[in-house]
């Protein structure tokens, strides 16, 4: 009997008796059963294979190589960066021999992205990690480089914090402050750590390079700014052009997120504005409309925010009723119904119903279109009745509601 519960018992006729004659019987019968017993062994030169799994009874195996390729066992160390386990914790190497595991409740979501998917997972990030493992080849193909994410990776759907945009005026230079920002296909999350300067030249990775996606800069003319991300290696930065939906992407830079827009003056330079989270304000107020006598049907009129976008212009408007008395103004987003101009229904501003000659002001939010239009049109219209409407800034969401 060669083994029971994993014990070796010699067969019957064991142990010998002193002085008694050794039979071929018992000799042949022992003999074959330790022989049986040995065959069942594992043997060093591996030349043996394993028919059941086999319990260690909390002891390890010390000395194991490295696991190379598919159906290896793994080191404790190659447990380590990006590797999710069973229980939803996540190993991470927190020095270069000491693994260190950081655990996350059920609510959390997995901590690691796959960083040459065309569209990165999703991650969820409590603690600052920052770490890349190139996972084992999986068969006759390599597996995945899986990234860690840090800090903010968490794709908060239109999320945007910080990344203000400022200049002095009279510049070719605009600077974007630090901040976070889910890309525009709410897959991944964007940081830049620290404020990044960028000129009107082409486009250059780093602080004070260039920033332009294609071509030269071009006088009065509206650009829209972007926060661009290399899913490859992390490396956020800021690019310009004059597509507010498409510009174009530098080498390996496949995120991006609208953040901001500024203007160039006749020479070329950024024409002064102050923002205050999603309130652009000019320094100088643009006229945008100066007019006698304008009949009293619908009028387009541009105004000075930024095109390829619709957004709340920011508006200071004047109505002079020179010649009619009970005179309706009524201002309107292009993408509703006209309506006739009424003091009932539909004004913005209403002169006296006494006398004419007599002057209305009000400051107003009034969307426009994709080439910054907003609609106006009087109720009536004398020889002598003005409408005069400036652009004071206006509100730029950054896809916050997409």
């Amino acid at each position: 009997m060669p083994f029971s519960s994993g014990s070796y018992s010699l067969p019957a006729l064991n142990p010998v008796v002193t002085a008694t004659a050794i039979s071929s019987t018992w000799a042949n019968n022992t003999l074959s059963d330790i022989a049986t017993a040995l065959s069942t062994c594992l043997l060093k030169d591996g030349t043996q294979t394993a028919t059941a799994n086999i319990p260690l009874a909390g002891f390890k195996f010390t000395g194991l190589g490295a696991g190379s390729a598919a159906g290896n066992s793994v080191r404790w160390e190659q447990t380590g960066p990006g590797v999710l386990t069973t229980t939803g914790d996540i190993m991470y190497a927190s020095s270069a021999n000491t693994p260190a595991r950081l655990a996350i409740g059920a609510a959390d979501l997995p901590l690691v992205v796959n960083a040459g998917a065309t569209a990165p997972q999703w991650g969820y990030a409590t603690k600052t990690i920052n770490t890349v493992y190139a996972g084992p080849s999986t068969g006759s193909a390599a597996a995945p480089a899986f990234r860690v994410l840090t800090g903010f990776d968490l794709p908060l759907r239109s999320y945007l914090a910080g990344l203000t945009l400022s200049t002095a005026g009279a510049s070719t230079t605009m600077t974007i402050a630090a901040g976070q920002t889910t890309d525009g296909g709410n897959t991944q999350g964007m940081t830049l750590a620290s404020s990044i300067a960028k000129t009107t030249s082409s486009w250059a990775v780093g602080n004070a390079q260039g920033g332009l996606d294609t071509g030269a800069i071009a006088n009065s003319t509206w650009y829209h700014f972007w926060l661009i991300m290399r899913p490859d290696t992390g490396v956020v930065d800021v690019l310009m052009s004059l597509s507010a939906t498409a510009p174009t992407m530098p080498a390996n830079y496949t995120l991006k997120r609208r953040i901001g827009s500024g203007f160039t003056t006749a020479g070329g330079n950024w024409t002064a504005f102050v923002q205050d989270g999603d309130l652009f304000q000019w320094l100088v107020p643009v006229n945008n409309v100066n007019t006698t006598n304008p009949g009293a049907s619908a009028i387009l009129a541009t105004t000075t925010i930024p095109t390829g976008i619709t957004a709340p212009a920011y508006l200071s408007t004047l109505l002079v009723n020179g010649t009619t008395t009970s005179l309706a103004l009524f201002l309107s987003d292009p993408a509703i119904t006209d309506s006739a101009a009424d003091t009932s229904s539909f004004f913005s501003l209403v002169g006296p119903t006494a006398a004419a000659g007599q002057t209305q002001a009000g400051e107003f939010y009034i969307r426009t279109n994709t080439s910054a239009q907003i609609r106006y049109r009087l109720s009536a219209s004398g020889a002598n009745d003005i409408v005069r409407i400036a652009t004071k800034g206006w509100v730029d969401h950054r896809g916050r509601d997409s």
